[in-house]
């Protein structure tokens, strides 16, 4: 119970620092206060452009985990089984990694259509993660992982 009050006083505590930092900066086009902003999503949410806008935005995050999901386990469970294919991939990965993601979005405009740039910058940045993840587990199981594939 003490836990659920300090969870609901750090929400009241960010929202009193908004609605102090939007009176202090006075320009609702930077930082409008809570209140408008929630009432203009009440609005926007009658609208069917919104909800159209809102499916296809969460396809794209959808497809952008699963592809990431799938490459990243692929990768990790071959770099956790060849340790030379993991040499291989480790220094593109650290690249990924340390590169930021502006840097990988504004190539990725003249690259791909608008509609794909979401979803590869999302695989791209997700990616390392979870191949990393995948490879450190399968590396830590190897006899669960033996087992998996054999039954």
């Amino acid at each position: 119970m003490q836990r659920r009050i300090h969870k609901f006083l750090s929400v009241l505590l960010l929202l009193a620092l908004w609605y102090l930092a939007a009176a202090l900066i006075k320009a609702p086009l930077i930082l409008p206060f809570p209140h408008s902003v929630l009432l203009r999503l009440c609005a926007l949410m009658k609208t069917a452009f919104f909800w159209k806008s809102f499916f296809f935005t969460f396809l794209r995050v959808i497809s952008a985990f699963l592809i990431s999901l799938i490459l990243g386990f692929s990768l990790g469970l071959i770099s956790a089984d060849f340790p030379i294919f993991k040499d291989y991939i480790d220094f593109p990965l650290a690249l990924i990694r340390a590169t930021p993601v502006v840097a990988v979005i504004l190539p990725a405009l003249f690259w791909f259509k608008s509609g794909t740039v979401p979803v590869f910058v999302a695989v791209l940045m997700a990616l390392p993660v979870i191949t990393t993840a995948a490879q450190k587990g399968f590396e830590h199981n190897l006899e669960a992982g033996e087992l998996l594939f054999t039954a």
